[in-house]
Parts: structure tokens; sequence; C-alpha cells
């Protein structure tokens, strides 16, 4: 299951239609959904700069971009404000100090407006805004896609190549692969505005490396890792935040029995092992285990044992999910020992869980990310899970 991108917003808030309140504020200029469609109070007001708004935006951080940035919004005059809504994005922040982190793929090459309305409070999906603030950003390289991430040979298929595109405001766009200061590849020159550059890492030495994209007289640098015997399939979550997690036993079958030991137990030894911290709570965990019938197992017991995997907001995971199936057989079998030489549920358990957490599937038997169990499976995690799940965290560093 891929990270998916989202829109923040209340929970349970729908989108609902804007509607002109009956006693107006008179410090408001108008309302914004969170996805960013503004409507200004008045027609009239619609071509304005709103300069005797009832409040003032400042925006400060670098004027040119060419690596990650993180901008700060200070809102002075209104004690009404609650948060900021960035229109071009979309995302928000309704907690102080408002902050807006901006990534190399969020804004186009050349020049972009960024437009930060200052909200007051609601509980619905439409919000009064007492101000705007604006700010433009110069980017002379846009990169559209990139593995963070790159899977060798022995890993899953569709992880294993770079893929890098990129826009210019000027034609001529070189790339190259570097460990340290030494090129490792030169991806090639591209005598156009747009490029895509792709490699595949074959026999290259796993660890960290630098892609170097040169365009418009700038040279931005970006990090990528060739893994070894692990391949990412989800962002991550954040580091060095103790995750929830939360098991519905409501539809559990009988076989299951004891099924929330062996749950606590993964997670146990997936602490132990990264560094990762977790937390049992009793619902809406960060990390939600439960069970699942013909709805996500259409082919009953013949079908997969169970699923995992992540949404976020594009940069991080924000939410896991872990399915059982109900009418599978391996769920009778608990613990974390063997029968017959077949590993016991637990494997089950930490395999779902670790794709929560981000990994994916191997071709490595050997593995514990392998898809499928057999005699001689691994029981629980093994040293290519560790190193994954300790590269996208590095927990122990917290």
């Amino acid at each position: 299951m891929p990270v998916a991108v989202a829109s923040i917003s209340p929970a349970g808030a729908a989108e609902q239609p804007v509607a002109s309140p009956l006693t107006r504020d008179p410090g408001v200029i108008g309302r914004i959904t969170a996805n960013g469609a503004f409507h200004p109070i008045s027609a009239s007001s619609a071509a304005g700069t709103f300069q005797a708004a009832a409040a003032k935006v400042k925006i400060t951080g670098p004027a040119t971009m060419t690596k990650n940035a993180t901008y700060t919004v200070k809102v002075t005059g209104s004690s009404k404000v609650c948060g900021i809504i960035e229109q071009s994005l979309p995302r928000q922040d309704m907690k102080k100090p408002y902050t807006m982190p901006i990534t190399l793929k969020d804004l186009k090459a050349g020049k972009t407006k960024l437009k930060v309305y200052a909200v007051g409070c609601s509980k619905t999906n439409s919000y009064p805004v007492y101000a705007i603030g604006y700010k433009t950003i110069s980017q002379p390289v846009h990169l559209g896609k990139i593995n963070r991430w790159i899977a060798p040979s022995a890993e899953k298929k569709a992880d294993r190549t770079l893929a890098l595109t990129v826009s210019a405001p000027k034609a001529g766009i070189s790339a190259k692969l570097m460990k340290g200061s030494k090129t490792v590849k030169a991806l090639g020159t591209k005598k156009a505005k747009k490029a895509t550059f792709s490699w595949a890492p074959g026999k290259t030495a796993p660890g960290n490396y630098t892609i170097a994209v040169k365009a418009a007289g700038h040279t931005v640098r970006l990090a990528t890792s060739i893994t070894n015997g692990w391949a990412p399939m989800n962002w991550p979550f954040a580091r060095c935040k103790t995750l929830t997690w939360s098991y519905n036993a409501a539809d559990e079958p009988d076989r299951a029995a004891g099924m929330s030991t062996d749950i606590a137990e993964g997670f146990k030894q997936i602490s132990a092992a990264t560094g990762i911290k977790f937390k049992h709570v009793s619902s809406k965990g960060t990390i939600g285990l439960t069970w699942a019938g013909t709805e996500h197992f259409p082919d009953g017991d013949t079908d997969a044992d169970g699923l995992g995997g992540s949404s976020g907001n594009g940069v991080n995971a924000t939410k896991g999910t872990v399915w059982f199936n109900t009418a599978s057989r391996w769920v009778g079998q608990p613990g974390f020992g063997r029968y017959d030489g077949v590993p016991g549920r637990g494997a089950l358990i930490v395999h779902e869980i670790s794709h929560s957490l981000g990994l994916g599937h191997v071709t490595a038997k050997s593995a514990l990310m392998y898809p499928v169990a057999d005699v001689g499976s691994p029981t629980t995690l093994t040293k290519y899970e560790i190193a994954g799940l300790n590269a996208l965290y590095t927990a122990k560093s917290c």
C-alpha cells in the first residue's frame, strides 16, 4: 500500500459550501477551506491586497531554494487568529510557532508565490480569514520524482532503479551519482528544460550516495541510498516519536486466541532490535491492527494471511494499518516457534507490522520480508529487516 498524500483537516470535518454569516466579524476579509479555496467577503475586495486587514502576516525563509527548507510565519495584530493555511501546496498549521516545511518537489522551476492566510478557529472545513501574507520563492531546479532508497537487484524489482525527473527555467540539465566527492556514475546531460534520468545500481555497493543535478547555473544535491537485503515500500513515520498501537479483536476467530499477546511480543522484538519506541493504547493507535474478511481477502483461506501498509502526508507516514485474514489457518499457530518447520504466526505479525513501518517485499527467502512463509523461513526479524528499519528510523540515536 503506497503512501497517500492527504490534506490536513479537522477530524470528522467534511467539505462544505462557504456560507456568509448573518453577523460578520468586521476583521474578517474572507473564508478559506482546508484545501486552499479562498472566498473573499465581497466581489469588490477580490482584486485587492487587503492592506486594511485586521492582522499582518510575515513569512521568513530563503528567497532561493536549492534544498528543502522550513519557513516561519509570524502573525500579529489579531488575537482571533488560530492558525495558518498555505494555498498553493496546500497545508496548514494550527499550532504556534507557525511553520511550513517545503521540499524541492513542492515548487516548480522558476518562481512560486506563496500565499499564506491567517485564519480563525472553526468547527467546519471553512475558516475565517483575517489577513494574507505573500512570499516569492525562486527555485533553479525542480525535482519531480526521485527514489530516496534504491533496492539493488536482489530485492523487489519495482524499487531497484533510480528515477529522477528534472525541470529548469533554462535548457541544459546534467546529473551524476556521487559517493562523497567521487563521481560514481555520470547520468548524462540533456539539452532541454525538462529531463528524465534513470539508473539501475546492479552490483554497486550498498551505502549512502548523493545525486548532484546541475541546471541554470546552480547545483542541487539530494541524498539517496542503496539498500542491502531490504527494500522500501512507504515513507517511514517521523523519527524519535513514540508510535502508539492498538488491536481490535472484535472479529478475532476462536483459533486465534492469544493473538494480542503475540502482537505485543512482536512490537517488543522490533523495539529491542531497532530502538523504535511503541506504546499500547486501547483504540485509535497510530498503527491499528484488526481483522478483515472478504472485503480485503476475497479468496478466503487461500488468500494472503495478512496485509500491512500506511498512509501519510507525502513526507512521513501518519497512520499504519494491519489486517489479518479471518479465514487464515496460519493465525491458529501461536507464538514465535515452529510447527513442522514452518514459523508460527509471530512471523506473520512482525512481517505485517514491518510493512506498516515502511518495508517492502524482497526476493531472498532467508529474509522475513519474503512474501511466502515455508519450512525454514525466519520466525521473526532477520539482519535484513533490522538494517532496513535502522536506516529508515535511526532510532537508536534519538
